[in-house]
């Protein structure tokens, strides 16, 4: 994933919210990922726009999502500066 791969991202919704996979289909976004440009810590958020499809199937509804485009990287704020 932080090499810059399609697959294998893992999400949540925020804090205490279940983690959901999705794929990123946002070259400039992975490219910036692939080159170190980007600092991805525990806390780093997106803002984006991301296609939810859920499809019913024998075993209930599934969801498949994928992050069309990444608008901000938000990066957490130190634990230093909290104090």
């Amino acid at each position: 994933m932080l090499d810059g791969d399609r697959t294998g991202w893992r999400f949540s919704e925020g804090e205490g919210s279940s983690e959901f996979s999705a794929d990123v289909i946002d070259d400039e976004f992975l490219q910036t990922v692939k080159t170190d440009k980007i600092s991805w810590t525990s806390g780093t958020c997106l803002l984006a726009s991301v296609r939810s499809l859920q499809v019913k199937t024998n075993d209930g509804f599934n969801a498949k999502r994928t992050v069309l485009q990444v608008k901000k990287v938000i990066q957490p704020l130190s634990s230093e500066l909290i104090k």
